[in-house]
């Protein structure tokens, strides 16, 4: 079973910020992703800015749609290894990258602010 809803620990990214940067990443509009995994744009901006959970056949159709892994949108260490090779960073040793990591996502939503 897939699980979903917010991510609270302080120095992780929630669901909705790490669809809205690899559907960014990936060059796609909301409505781009809607027509893809055949849905509609609200349903899309309420996941991305984390005002509904998504189930996890859900999930797996976003992940299918932006043809990554869903494991790319669960996990934070995934998502930054998918969007450093966007950006042609290497992420260290899994060991050393917790804080690496943390401020991949807050330098992405720092971007994503200023966008």
């Amino acid at each position: 079973m897939i699980p979903a809803g917010r991510v609270t620990t302080s120095n992780m990214a929630t669901f909705g910020l790490r669809l809205r940067l690899v559907r960014t990443a990936l060059e796609l509009t909301q409505r781009d992703l809607a027509e893809r995994v055949g849905a509609n744009v609200v349903t899309l901006s309420k996941l991305e800015a984390d005002r509904t959970s998504p189930r996890p056949a859900t999930i797996e159709r976003l992940a299918r749609g932006l043809k990554v892994h869903a494991d790319v949108l669960l996990n934070d260490r995934s998502c930054a290894e998918l969007l450093a090779g966007r950006l042609g960073v290497s992420l260290g040793p899994v060991s050393e990258d917790v804080e690496a990591v943390a401020k991949i996502v807050e330098g992405l939503k720092t971007l994503m602010r200023k966008a």
